[in-house]
């Protein structure tokens, strides 16, 4: 559900493994559908483009970690934000990353990250599936029927209940809801 808190408990969290040297590494990665302009015609380098989807990243970081630490994570690639297209080829080892709005990737772009995971490698996956912005097979539910029996992927459903954004959010969606 929308306002549950979804990014930024994967957030707090990924903050936390980082801060106490569980992992070594953070990518945060979304999938490129945009709802205004499109990365392309944004000025600047690849990660002035990226920069916008990554604010309510950077909002959580800098409560967790503070601003200081957290402009050096990014500066020493231990905080690393990549587009879902720009993964190929890449492994992960030693790191914490974290797929937001997954309800927008395809099943191929889905495996594709999945087949990432190298060793001492968490993922975690958020998205909702009713907000999905692309036509076609939804890659976040593929994925979840494909592995929620394999041992270690764990699959949390937040429900109506468990919208904090605010108690306004809370009324607008239950109100989209019904």
């Amino acid at each position: 559900s929308a306002g549950t808190g979804k990014t930024y408990l994967a957030t707090a969290y990924a903050a936390e493994q980082l801060y106490y040297k569980r992992i070594t590494k953070i990518i945060i990665t979304r999938p490129n559908v945009e709802s205004g302009p499109s990365l392309g015609h944004l000025p600047g380098e690849l990660e002035e483009k990226y920069l916008p989807y990554l604010m309510p990243f950077l909002d959580t970081f800098n409560e967790k970690l503070g601003k200081t630490f957290t402009d050096y994570c990014l500066k020493s690639k231990d905080i690393e934000a990549i587009p879902l297209g720009f993964l190929r080829g890449r492994s992960f080892k030693d790191c914490l990353v974290i797929l937001d709005e997954a309800q927008n990737t395809t099943p191929s772009q889905m495996k594709l990250l999945l087949s990432r995971i190298g060793h001492n490698c968490k993922m975690i996956i958020d998205g909702d599936i009713n907000q999905c912005d692309i036509k076609g097979p939804n890659g976040l539910e593929d994925a979840i029927k494909r592995t929620e029996h394999i041992n270690g992927v764990e699959v949390v459903r937040f429900l109506d209940e468990d919208i904090v954004r605010s108690p306004m959010c809370k009324k607008i969606i239950l109100a989209y809801n019904n």
